[in-house]
């Protein structure tokens, strides 16, 4: 019994022409691949390269900034180093907040 007028014939060809277009395409990204040595390439854009820069410059920058340091440990030493507990307590709760936050 035949329900409706479909041709499988035509599925198969529509499948073997699509075979045929990745066989085809699979050839053509061979013989690109051989022309250019086998070798793969990147190109690297002028802002890359600036950022790469960049930070390869903040990288050089010491984590610890020496001459502040020095000048905390002299006034402590000197008994001259006054913390003033407000900004303590702002810089607290500050900090909680943005991680609270983040």
């Amino acid at each position: 019994m035949k329900i409706n007028n479909h041709d499988p014939m035509k599925d198969l060809n529509a499948y073997m022409q699509g075979v045929k277009e990745v066989q085809k395409d699979r050839a053509q990204e061979k013989s690109a691949v051989n022309e250019t040595g086998g070798t793969d390439q990147a190109h690297i854009s002028s802002k890359a390269k600036a950022a790469q820069q960049i930070k390869k410059e903040i990288d050089a920058l010491p984590d610890i900034r020496v001459k502040k340091v020095d000048d905390a440990k002299k006034a402590i030493e000197a008994g001259t180093y006054n913390i003033k507990g407000e900004k303590v307590a702002a810089k607290i709760i500050g900090e909680g907040v943005i991680d609270s936050i983040l």
